[in-house]
């Protein structure tokens, strides 16, 4: 499911980031980018429930937050309107998803670095996992900081308190 959920969200991100053009990075919001981020909030609720039911959160507590944090975040922006198209391209660190989960399927049946297609999945892990989730949200971050005066002051003030929890969570 996460594989999938991975695939579906890197492509409705890349398809709504082509077909919309961002005019308004805080007040934009297409219905494709709604459906865009839908998708990725009912996943979340859905690997949410599936972690409680199974007490998977038990070894991975962090997962459990991210998942909340994440959750409120985009509803409250798909509820307000607002950051919708940042959290679009959030949604691209889903490219590095999708190489970690096929690299984890292919180590489950027992591919190492010596198969070609493996190593090759390996360093598109790595590459992605470096412009997804280290440039991606830097540059989120900046746009965010820059347009911050243009946010309603509750959302702002809330997404900042979710970010700054999750990030202290992480350092524990």
């Amino acid at each position: 499911v996460s594989l999938v959920h991975s695939g579906l969200s890197a492509a409705l991100s890349i398809t709504v980031l082509a077909i919309d053009p961002i005019q308004d990075w805080v007040h934009s919001c297409s219905p494709l980018a709604v459906i865009c981020l839908s998708v990725s909030t009912g996943y979340f609720i859905y690997d949410f429930y599936d972690m409680v039911v199974g007490a998977l959160y038990v070894r991975a507590h962090g997962i459990l937050v991210h998942h909340i944090m994440v959750t409120t975040c985009y509803v409250m922006a798909l509820h307000c309107k607002v950051a919708v198209p940042y959290l679009v391209v959030m949604l691209l660190l889903e490219i590095n998803s999708i190489w970690l989960h096929s690299r984890k399927l292919m180590s489950m049946v027992g591919f190492t670095l010596a198969n070609r297609v493996y190593a090759m999945t390996w360093h598109a892990l790595w590459l992605s996992f470096y412009t997804t989730r280290v440039l991606l949200p830097f540059a989120v971050h900046v746009g965010v900081t820059l347009d911050r005066h243009r946010f309603p002051h509750v959302v702002y003030v809330g997404c900042s308190k979710a970010y700054n929890k999750e990030r202290h969570l992480k350092h524990k």
